[in-house]
């Protein structure tokens, strides 16, 4: 078990006076939310800290647990009778206290993010300091997407080689790509697909060069989106290699 202070990424609506975060002045009557660095735990087992909230002020903190899926998106939750369950946010929330003796909550590797609610009557603002987790560390099976790039060669063309190759190393979600080239060959019908890992992740610089083996090589330069699948000729970067 690892016990670790937790990471905060502040917004500019926070600050951190010597480990005490705050809400920043002008104080108004709002309620702010702040994100803690992402954990990737096998088991979670109790988050801690020192809270501070002025009596009969009316201030309070509250928290939720954000989940990500097998795709990296982030699910709101808090904790209902012992159990995970979908949170519409701060009404839909937990006290720290709450959050104790949670082991089990997890039956995989997981990432997830503590949020916290900070919510002020406009006076006076709630502080936590010292926050704790305690958890089991894992590793995440890297997350690629792939998306299904599809089209067809005019005439009914059977046996096309269709080649798709990143133009330059990369990475993705910290996991390196290599320029290793996708073939697929064009059905009687002259249809054919490739799985690609999209571009869109990576950033502009990264595109595939698609080769298509008429008599005459054609190739073209296009991006992949982060979609499920999509038609060739709905990609874009419409440079022609001659």
């Amino acid at each position: 078990m690892i016990s670790a202070g937790l990471m905060f990424e502040l917004t500019e609506y926070f600050e951190n006076i010597d480990g005490v975060i705050q809400l920043k002045a002008p104080l108004e009557l709002i309620t702010r939310s702040l994100d803690s660095q992402q954990i990737v735990c096998d088991d979670l087992y109790e988050v801690s800290g020192t809270e501070v909230i002025e009596e009969l002020s009316g201030d309070e903190l509250k928290y939720t647990i954000l989940v990500a899926d097998s795709d990296g998106v982030f699910t709101e939750k808090y904790i209902v009778a012992g159990e995970l369950a979908d949170s519409a946010g701060y009404t839909e929330s937990n006290d720290l206290a709450d959050l104790a003796n949670l082991e089990n909550i997890f039956s995989e590797p997981t990432a997830i993010k503590i949020r916290v609610y900070f919510h002020s009557e406009g006076t006076t603002t709630p502080q936590l300091s010292e926050a704790v987790i305690e958890y089991d560390w894992a590793v995440l099976s890297p997350i690629l997407h792939k998306t299904i790039v599809w089209g067809f060669i005019g005439d009914a063309k059977e046996g096309v080689e269709v080649q798709a190759t990143l133009n330059r190393p990369g990475k993705y979600n910290n996991v390196m790509i290599k320029p290793e080239a996708s073939i697929a060959l064009t059905d009687s019908r002259g249809y054919w697909e490739l799985e690609l890992v999209d571009t869109e992740t990576m950033g502009n610089a990264f595109f595939y060069i698609f080769d298509f083996d008429f008599a005459t090589k054609i190739s073209y330069k296009r991006r992949v989106p982060k979609v499920s699948q999509i038609n060739f000729v709905e990609l874009t970067l419409n440079d022609i290699i001659t």
